[in-house]
């Protein structure tokens, strides 16, 4: 137990080393310090436009296109996981028809996905 903490102190002081010597060589009036960090900061920079922002830009886009793209009589499934086909269509609402005379107004946005027509009475 006691090597443990030994091996944690001795890491926590290398740990705290390291970053007093990054900030004095950010402080320092040695300006390569500050130049040598932007490839890193340019790189963390399009890592994240690459695995984050663009990925989540394509999936609005889809998601945009399915929800203009629905027409009555398609099928689709909402968020709480309603599979119904839509009747009606206004600006912001849908009315989906859910079972027999049984018909639920919803918001565009809460539609999740559209399913095969014929997926209702397979079911």
């Amino acid at each position: 137990m006691n090597f443990v903490i030994y091996m944690e102190k001795n890491y926590m002081k290398s740990i705290s080393d390291i970053i007093s010597s990054i900030i004095e060589n950010i402080f320092s009036n040695n300006t390569q310090g500050i130049f040598s960090m932007f490839p890193i900061i340019i790189l963390f920079v399009l890592f994240m436009y690459f695995l984050v922002v663009r990925p989540q830009s394509q999936k609005m886009k889809e998601y945009k296109k399915l929800i203009e793209n629905i027409r009555v009589n398609d099928e689709i499934v909402t968020n709480g996981g309603l599979i119904g086909k839509v009747k009606k269509i206004t600006h912001d609402l849908i009315v989906v028809n859910v079972a027999k005379d049984v018909e639920i107004i919803i918001q565009k946005s809460a539609v999740s996905n559209l399913v095969p027509r014929g997926t209702m009475e397979s079911i």
